[in-house]
């Protein structure tokens, strides 16, 4: 699979903080489970979904359940774009 980079601005698009927090998390200060880094898209997408679930139950550890809710907003988000005129 072909590496996507992600810029850090639309990476804290994605994942709902501000860039700042971005860099702060790649330089490993308080870096949230499981980050993927910006590397790529789709394991962004996933993590980001699986990382607001975590924080809704206001909790620290990311579970396997999350991430499984984050592959399936994923399909559905792509499925989504899929279909539409861009």
């Amino acid at each position: 699979m072909k590496r996507l980079d992600v810029s850090a601005h639309m990476a804290s698009v994605i994942c709902g903080v501000s860039k700042k927090t971005i860099f702060n998390w790649e330089k490993g200060k308080s870096t949230p489970d499981k980050y993927p880094g910006r590397y790529y898209a789709v394991a962004l997408v996933i993590w980001s979904r699986a990382y607001y679930l975590m924080k809704k139950r206001k909790e620290t550890k990311i579970r396997e359940s999350d991430l499984d809710c984050g592959c399936n907003y994923f399909i559905k988000l792509y499925a989504g774009f899929k279909y539409m005129d861009i």
